[in-house]
């Protein structure tokens, strides 16, 4: 018996160990499409689970701001643990692409169920937004700025940035903070209720020309706790908008979310507005078809040899994976040490070759 013991914690020793690479993943489904590259469902063929594959090509990355964005990103998701937030499980490389392995979703995207319903009540529009505030207050005590919160992003998991949610600081270029991200969130709130962002254009002037100067028309069937929080939210004039001086807890106490526990919220014990129907792990009925109908094999086409960057993105492999969680592990030194990195670096260089000719036979 003590044997068997020993050979098990063995195992999990070495599957803790695992360096998993493209080569160990079974594609399944695209499940998304941003400006930068696809999001796919995947299998892992050693752990059996199910993943979210995010993958970006090199080539589209066509300055530093913008790898300086996917890095950051890698390293939020490396640092941030909470609930309401997507977890990454494994960042790696190869010579023309770089690999986000997240936490999945089954329920899908909140911009695809607000898509469907078209908008939603205050009471159901109240519990994401609870959710999406916590996430954020996290994000914040990290001294995070999300800026960017449109409902792509809000995973409905229970959540510079999209032109319609940018405050008018950033459009005037007088600096911004924090405070950015209220903004936003009013905005998100707002097009939750209505099914519409408060201000919209198809011409880009035109837009930031609204959000800077135009008052907001609200619907008159919002509750008088809802038009206030969002009249406080959406001060064009950050240093007057709600969450500037006291945070998070500002927007908490305010009395629109004067029934609503956040500790319950956050140790998940109210059932959500709407419960997506899941058949099975692979069961995507809950993510837009306009993803779901893209051909798989489009992932792996060839780009041609002039466009390739083959350029290697130091600190952005990461080896944390689910089995630390399992095992009970402590996941707060969530990065290698700086020689450890550059040593593990070195490794996944001369692995790319022949994982890129891998990649390639699919």
């Amino acid at each position: 018996m003590q044997q068997n013991t020993i050979n098990s914690n063995e195992q999990d020793i070495q599957k803790k160990e695992k360096k998993y690479t493209f080569d160990d993943y079974a594609l399944i489904i695209v499940i998304g499409k941003g400006a930068f590259g696809k999001v796919l469902l995947v299998k892992n063929k050693v752990d059996k689970r199910i993943y979210a594959m995010k993958i970006l090509k090199k080539k589209d990355l066509k300055n530093e701001k913008q790898v300086e964005n996917v890095i950051s990103e890698r390293n939020i998701l490396v640092k941030v643990r909470h609930p309401f937030i997507i977890r990454l499980q494994q960042s790696f490389q190869n010579k023309e692409k770089l690999y986000f392995i997240l936490e999945y979703c089954p329920g899908g995207d909140l911009y695809n169920l607000l898509r469907k319903r078209k908008k939603f009540t205050e009471d159901q529009t109240r519990f994401y937004a609870a959710q999406i505030l916590l996430a954020i207050e996290e994000l914040h005590k990290q001294n995070i700025i999300y800026r960017d919160q449109n409902q792509n992003e809000s995973i409905a998991q229970s959540m510079c940035g999209t032109p319609e949610y940018i405050a008018p600081e950033i459009i005037q270029k007088q600096g911004y903070s924090k405070p950015i991200d209220w903004w936003a969130y009013g905005c998100l709130i707002f097009e939750m209720l209505t099914g519409l962002p408060p201000f919209i254009s198809n011409n880009l002037n035109d837009l930031f020309n609204k959000i800077i100067h135009c008052e907001l028309v609200y619907p008159e069937n919002m509750t008088k706790h809802c038009l206030d929080l969002l009249k406080k939210l959406l001060a064009k004039d950050p240093k007057n908008r709600i969450g500037t001086q006291n945070g998070a807890e500002e927007i908490k106490s305010h009395k629109w979310f004067s029934n609503l526990d956040f500790q319950n919220l956050y140790d998940q014990l109210y059932a959500p507005p709407f419960t997506p129907l899941i058949k099975s792990d692979l069961d995507v009925r809950n993510f837009n078809r306009e993803f779901t109908e893209i051909n798989i094999n489009s992932v792996n086409s060839k780009t041609p040899q002039s466009q390739i960057n083959t350029k290697h993105y130091l600190g952005f492999s990461y080896m944390g994976s689910t089995q630390k969680e399992d095992l009970g592990e402590d996941e707060e030194d969530d990065n290698f040490s700086t020689q450890q990195q550059q040593n593990q670096e070195q490794i996944d260089e001369k692995e790319e070759e022949q994982e890129d000719d891998n990649e390639n036979q699919y």
